[in-house]
Order: structure tokens, then sequence, then C-alpha cells
């Protein structure tokens, strides 16, 4: 390949990665929130053989345009988005994995984030959701469905079961039946009910999400297309120098 081509083609494939920078610039916010608690009735050594515990984990982008200090709303500023969204039940006593969840982002619908000084996200709050396969397989509840909620003070969990212990057709209940029907969520907490209260009475502390800004995956890029520009810088400097 003679000197003229060479430089030809270093100098597009430099250029090709200077755009890549340039089309790489930040314009979004990537959050991950993770919570790890016991979940509580029905689902404590009162009422099953297994204390199961729910950790989750959810990424969400926000635009830079919506992140001001107080609350803001994806429904009027647009982009705001949950990427995606896991729970994994687990057997809390030997941290087995029991059955995973995956929620869609498309199942979220409308939620907000509120942020503190320095664009820093306090808290996101939502509807419940239900999961992509919304019924439970595991032996222990299967005939569940489990739906998650962002509260101002951390996440919750709304499960509903379709069927009774022996087998008659009971529900299933939404989270507003099941707080207009209270006393289903006291006498029968198998039926419908939510996340931290445990079968002694005790209700478990408020499940904070701790929310972690993570590098947005453009920036992953710029940064790989800087070091791929300055590799190629290189080559063409030794290539023109043996020439």
């Amino acid at each position: 390949m003679n000197r003229s081509l060479s430089r030809v083609l270093g100098s597009a494939a430099v250029a090709a990665c200077l755009g890549m920078l340039s089309l790489s610039v930040a314009h979004a916010a990537f959050w991950t929130g993770a919570w790890d608690p016991r979940y509580g009735q029905p689902f404590d050594a009162n009422f099953d053989a297994d204390v199961l515990g729910w950790r989750g984990n959810a990424v969400f982008e926000v635009p830079d345009a919506c992140i001001v200090v107080g609350t803001v709303n994806s429904s009027s500023c647009a982009g705001m988005q949950l990427l995606n969204a896991q729970v994994t039940f687990y057997d809390f006593l030997t941290n087995a994995t029991v059955e995973t969840f995956d929620y869609a982002p498309a199942d979220l619908g409308a939620f907000s984030a509120t942020f503190g000084a320095g664009g820093l996200l306090t808290s996101l709050t939502s509807d419940f959701f239900a999961p992509r396969s919304p019924v439970s397989d595991f032996s222990i509840i299967n005939l569940y469905t489990f739906s998650l909620q962002f509260v101002e003070d951390g996440v919750r969990m709304y499960h509903t079961k379709d069927y009774d212990l022996w087998g008659l057709p009971v529900g299933p209940y939404s989270a507003t039946q099941c707080e207009t029907y209270w006393l289903l969520r006291i006498t029968q907490p198998w039926v419908c009910g939510y996340s931290g209260t445990y079968s002694d009475g005790t209700s478990a502390p408020a499940i904070v999400v701790t929310y972690t800004k993570v590098p947005e995956p453009g920036s992953l890029a710029l940064l790989l297309a800087a070091g791929t520009a300055g590799l190629l810088l290189r080559v063409r400097r030794r290539t023109s120098g043996a020439s």
C-alpha cells in the first residue's frame, strides 16, 4: 500500500472515530436502584417452611433536561424511562434462588423522579406494574402474581392469588380491591396483600432503595472511540515514518 493511500485511509479512520466522539456526548443520566429485604406475610416462617427474601434492581434513564431540583413526571418529560427491572425471590435462610421475575419497561407506565441538590436521584414513585411472566411457578407460592411499586420511601411488592388453599377461586384482586377489602389482608394474607408485614404482627422498616448513578453507554463508547482514535494516529505516524 503506498504512502498516500495509507494516509487517506488513516485519516478516514480517525475522522470516523472522532465522529463517534461527537455523537457520544452524554445527553442523559442513568441510575440503578437496588434493594434486598425479607418479604413478610404470607411468605415467612410462621406460614411457610421457608422465609423468602426478594432482592431486586432496576435501571432508569433520565434525560439531562429533566434533572432539576424537585419532582419530574415521565409523562411530561420525554425520554424518562425504565430500561429494565428484575426481582429474585430467594430462601432467606440458605440464600438459594427460588425464582426470578423480569419487569418490562412498557409495563411501568408513568412514574415520577425526585432530585435533590447536585442532581442526585432521591426517590421514585410509580403505580403497581406486573412482571412480564406474571404468575409464579415455584411450588411453595404458585398461582401468585407479584406486582412491583416504587414509593417515596423505597419499594414494595403486591401479591394476589387466583385460588385459596383449598383450590377455590378467590381472585385475583387488584391492589385497590385489596385495600378496600382490608379484612382479606388480615385474615387471609395468602389471598392478597403487600410486602413488609410479618406473621407475628410486626412491620418491616421502610424498604430503602439505594440509587446509584452509573456511566451512560454513550460515555463508554466515547472512551472506546478516543482510545481507538489515539491508536490509529500512533499507527499512522509509525507508518509515515517507515515510508
